[in-house]
């Protein structure tokens, strides 16, 4: 288990790798702060157009698999979101 605090900006970020263990998910749950901004979630191409959105004050739980990679952007400024990784096996 990890836990994290991260500053996403206008420039996509890698929130969390993939799981190091083949056929193994990892569990990403994310929680965006209650002031702010939208946050937006997808692979290293992920924009505010694309991206999967989770507004200020929720939380989203992303399955990641083994080889893939979890990123995350802003349309403008900043926005903290905490970030808590789990094995599902």
């Amino acid at each position: 288990m990890k836990t994290t605090q991260v500053t996403v900006t206008t420039a996509a970020a890698k929130i969390a790798g993939g799981s190091p263990i083949a056929n193994v998910d990892k569990a990403v749950h994310v929680t965006v702060a209650a002031a702010g901004q939208t946050v937006f979630f997808g692979a290293a191409n992920v924009t505010a157009a694309n991206g999967y959105p989770v507004v200020t004050g929720a939380n989203f739980t992303f399955y990641v698999g083994p080889g893939d990679d979890l990123y995350a952007i802003v349309a403008g400024t900043t926005q903290a979101i905490n970030v808590l990784e789990m094995r599902t096996a």
